[in-house]
């Protein structure tokens, strides 16, 4: 298989995850991740250990589901690039 066509192929696959972000509600994710953020620092959420427990476990979760998203992104990204270096190679 060519270079090039490997490249264009790894360009379309991150254009379909960056617009992917809707549906796995990345958006509103990174928005509630803030929102626990916020909530955990305020020192009376501590008062209530087990409302403190599940805020953070939320947290958690939603850190890994985006870091999922983020670590596929680049991934894709990386090989367009290594991909383009080697089309350059070529000329």
């Amino acid at each position: 298989i060519e270079i090039t066509s490997i490249n264009e192929e790894l360009k379309d696959h991150s254009k379909r995850i960056e617009d992917q972000g809707g549906i796995f509600d990345v958006e509103n994710k990174q928005h509630k991740l803030e929102e626990l953020i916020q909530e955990l620092s305020d020192p009376a959420v501590w008062d209530d250990p087990q409302k403190a427990q599940e805020l953070n476990k939320n947290k958690v979760y939603i850190e890994k589901e985006l870091g999922k998203f983020k670590d596929l992104e680049n991934s894709i990204k990386d090989s367009v690039e290594l991909t383009e270096i080697a089309i350059e190679e070529e000329d």
